[in-house]
């Protein structure tokens, strides 16, 4: 069964204005095409203020669900009948490798989830090591795995993956809480750049 979001989450103002996508066009920096977010004006600004940072290695890491989902390609969208198959959590490459990093912090986030004007919903934050190879391997999960299961007629959602580069001993200040903000959780464990960062895409039309 999915997992889906409160339905007394309001999903008033989520449409983005003309202006508005063609700003989120011309300030992200990701070599693919995104889709807006059906946030307002304000979450809008505070999206593009994280991912202006984003370095131009953007979309150097794999996600990979089980069949019939696979190896996803950077800002692909899923099919709504292989949705069940996100309920899992994907195995992260960072593709080309870079190497053995000892520590780092995986974020997976949906920015367009309609919890605030400024917030996204947090689906999952973990410790991860990258080994040689490029295998991200988790190991503390500071908020547990959750599927994504946008409102069904909300429209197309973006599920982000970053991963920032930690000191052996940093520790983290991470919320419990679902509602997210990238700017501030990065601000706030002074994170800097990611050194790898993907998305996918994923709606859904009608009851499964």
């Amino acid at each position: 069964m999915m997992l889906t979001y409160n339905p007394q989450m309001l999903l008033s103002e989520m449409k983005p204005t003309v202006s508005t996508m063609a700003a989120v066009l011309a300030v992200l920096t990701f070599h693919v095409v995104t889709v807006p977010s059906q946030g307002t004006d304000e979450k809008l600004a505070q999206e593009m203020k994280c991912l202006n940072v984003i370095p131009s290695n953007q979309c150097n890491l794999e996600v990979t669900y089980g069949s019939p989902v696979g190896t996803l390609q950077c800002d692909q969208k899923v099919p709504q009948t292989q949705g069940n198959t996100l309920t899992v959590p994907p195995v992260l490459t960072v593709s080309p490798g870079i190497g053995t990093i000892r520590r780092v912090v995986m974020v997976m986030v949906d920015p367009d989830a309609p919890v605030s004007k400024t917030e996204g919903f947090v689906h999952w934050i973990a410790d991860a090591t990258v080994d040689p190879a490029g295998s991200v391997i988790t190991g503390t999960e500071y908020i547990d795995y959750y599927p994504p299961t946008p409102p069904i007629g909300h429209g197309e959602h973006r599920y982000q993956f970053f991963l920032y580069r930690l000191q052996d001993d940093q520790s983290l200040n991470v919320s419990k809480s679902r509602k997210f903000s990238l700017c501030s959780f990065v601000d706030k464990n002074q994170l800097g750049k990611p050194v790898a960062a993907t998305q996918f895409r994923f709606e859904r039309l009608q009851t499964e």
